[in-house]
């Protein structure tokens, strides 16, 4: 204030997400929803001519400056378009050929669809000795449909599902930030 009592100068302070500051629950909102339950994505399906020469399906979102690919790699890739760098990528055995991405009762997993069928990757956790999943899936865990697989706005991938009335994370993977050390240290 100045000495006749005008307000010269105002901060305002606005407050994201939880009021509590526990959590940045805006990081965990949905940007876009990749597949539904019960969706299947191959390799060998993409939306242009490129995509399909490469056997890659690719999405991507100008607003959050990423993009989601799968490929016959079988490894999933959440790419930075900004900085040209992979935030978050999955795990994959190296077999030739086609791959599929499915989405069935909450759980994401990639396949290979020359036989044998086996598991690549999935948000349960493969175990190949015993051939069977470690975790449970989120039905196990109380979660129910409808689910979906999502991309936040903080950059994660995410499954979320619907427990006691709303719709929550059932699963999520966090940015690799480890994976980029050093490379912006010049």
């Amino acid at each position: 204030m100045d000495k006749n009592g005008f307000v010269k100068r105002q901060q305002i302070y606005i407050q994201v997400g939880d009021a509590s500051g526990d959590r940045e629950d805006w990081k965990f909102e949905t940007f876009a929803v990749i597949l539904s339950d019960g969706d299947k994505i191959t390799s060998e399906h993409g939306d242009t001519d490129e995509e399909i020469e490469k056997h890659e399906v690719k999405m991507e979102w100008e607003k959050l400056e990423v993009a989601f690919q799968f490929d016959t790699s079988g490894i999933l890739k959440l790419k930075d378009d900004f900085f040209g760098i992979t935030i978050f990528k999955t795990l994959s055995k190296v077999d030739p050929g086609p791959q599929v991405l499915e989405f069935k009762d909450g759980a994401i997993a990639t396949y290979n669809l020359i036989g044998p069928k086996s598991v690549l990757w999935s948000s349960r956790v493969w175990d190949a000795d015993a051939q069977s999943f470690r975790k449970k899936s989120p039905v196990g865990e109380g979660f129910t449909g409808p689910f979906e697989y999502v991309v936040t706005k903080g950059n994660r991938m995410a499954i979320t599902g619907m427990k006691n009335g709303q719709r929550q994370i059932a699963w999520h993977e966090d940015p690799d930030y480890e994976d980029w050390t050093g490379r912006f240290e010049d």
